[in-house]
């Protein structure tokens, strides 16, 4: 009996000692930047940090086209983090696939900073564009389970129909979106004049672009994120499902099945207008001119 009461406060010593060791490693593990920022980093850090990219293409893109959004995480790794694609390198004719990047969720920082700085692939290099503060930010959000959640609970992979309730997204829309999107997703043309595309449009062609944007805001106008407005993951699907069933551009601009597309290649072309009305005012004043010839016999 003696050595079970002995027994009991060194097992409450060693369980106290195993917490404290936890927390220890947990605050030591916890990430130091903000994911939020990191997700804004990830679509567009040369806007976020007002840096000018490269001119050429990054070593690693796959395309000779010159595009400065070859920098662009996003642009490899895509709007559903899962990669895809590849380059063939010229050099060795290794064959590096864009990978996907749940790899890193609850990864160590210093692991992730890895891929960022260098030093794991010195064609993957950004520690010349981006501050330690941003190699934190964009780590934060890659580590995060919370926001590098994947693709199919966001919308069906296969179909990309939005796994939120419209219905419940309704209010979420008419309380912060529809002042600038209006009813109906249309009042911001995402396309061009010719071939428009609404908000509609964009939750059915890349519901997990949109996703992004509703859950980290918007780089270039002033979106905020949806943590903003308290709004949990399941409300921001919730609102993607709702913008997922707005009407798209053609339908909007379709009174019936008969009536054509509208010609917007002509939108603000007022070339024609003038013409027409030229050919209106020259068919009236020969018109005069032919009443006064006849009241005065020229043709008799």
């Amino acid at each position: 009996m003696s050595n079970v009461k002995h027994t009991w406060p060194v097992f409450l010593v060693v369980l106290i000692s195993l917490f404290g060791l936890t927390a220890v490693d947990a605050m030591q593990d916890e990430p130091q930047g903000d994911p939020l920022v990191g997700g804004l980093l990830y679509v567009a850090w040369d806007v976020v940090l007002g840096i000018e990219p490269p001119q050429e293409n990054h070593p690693l893109w796959d395309n000779e086209i010159i595009d400065e959004n070859t920098w662009r995480c996003v642009s490899c790794h895509g709007w559903n983090y899962s990669g895809g694609g590849g380059i063939t390198l010229p050099d060795s004719g290794e064959f590096i696939e864009y990978p996907g990047l749940f790899t890193m969720v609850a990864e160590p920082e210093e692991n992730v900073i890895a891929w960022l700085d260098g030093s794991n692939n010195l064609n993957h290099d950004f520690s010349s564009f981006l501050t330690d503060t941003a190699l934190q930010d964009l780590s934060a959000f890659l580590i995060s389970s919370s926001y590098m959640v994947s693709p199919d609970l966001i919308a069906n992979e296969g179909t990309g129909v939005v796994r939120g309730t419209s219905r419940y997204g309704e209010a979420f829309y008419k309380s912060k979106c529809h002042a600038c999107h209006g009813s109906d997703g249309s009042k911001i043309n995402f396309g061009s004049a010719e071939f428009p595309g609404f908000l509609g449009d964009m939750a059915v062609f890349d519901p997990w672009r949109v996703a992004h944007t509703i859950r980290f805001g918007h780089v270039n106008v002033n979106v905020p994120p949806g943590a903003v407005f308290e709004w949990s993951f399941n409300n921001e699907i919730d609102l993607l499902a709702y913008t997922q069933h707005m009407p798209p551009a053609r339908r909007i601009f379709l009174k019936n099945a008969e009536i054509q597309v509208l010609d917007y290649s002509k939108q603000a072309d007022t070339l024609y207008m003038v013409y027409a009305s030229i050919g209106v005012v020259v068919v009236i004043l020969g018109g005069v001119l032919w009443t006064i010839l006849r009241d005065r016999n020229i043709f008799s």
